[in-house]
């Protein structure tokens, strides 16, 4: 379930989301915010995160159109500094991105190929690394993608994002059964 009363709306324009039946629908979000000096772009959610330990779930309904087009989880630090999991197109391919920016500087961690709309993305953050995992049936065990060191400092949360959209070909994520502990 998504509980927006603990969350922070970066950029908030709320035209273009709306939580319905436990389910956050999300206007795939214009720009991105990849490589140094790019800012976060509208609706942004971002949730406090209060333990140095801890898991955080989502699942993730959408069919990407354009290339880069996506919607994910990730850890958030600063607008150059964040580690994000996301279903998007990836170079033409319908692909799950585990990437990571630090000081401005984007990589991605793994890629996986992945048509199907919907998954179930997992972060499960430790004292020094933030490893990805999905699965796209809630009764099948979790598929390890990759880990990457978690950055220094405390981040300010865990996000919920959109990137990579057009208002001229628009498009929706739909967000259900967040889960963080």
């Amino acid at each position: 379930m998504i509980n927006l009363d603990q969350w922070n709306i970066v950029n908030n324009n709320p035209d273009a989301w709306q939580l319905r039946d436990e389910q956050l629908y999300v206007d795939i979000a214009e720009g991105n915010m990849w490589g140094y000096g790019g800012e976060p772009k509208e609706n942004l959610f971002l949730l406090p995160t209060d333990k140095n330990s801890y898991q955080a779930q989502v699942n993730v309904k959408l069919t990407s159109k354009r290339t880069f087009e996506q919607a994910g989880i990730g850890v958030f630090w600063d607008k150059d500094n964040y580690i994000k999991f996301s279903k998007e197109m990836f170079n033409g391919e319908l692909s799950l991105v585990f990437a990571s920016e630090k000081d401005g500087n984007p990589s991605i961690v793994c890629l996986v190929p992945y048509s199907d709309n919907k998954v179930n993305l997992k972060l499960e953050v430790t004292g020094n690394d933030v490893t990805a995992y999905y699965r796209n049936d809630s009764r099948i065990e979790w598929n390890i993608v990759g880990s990457t060191p978690r950055h220094e400092g405390q981040e300010q949360g865990i996000m919920l994002y959109t990137f990579s959209g057009s208002k001229a070909q628009p498009n929706r994520a739909v967000f259900s059964g967040f889960v963080y502990q």
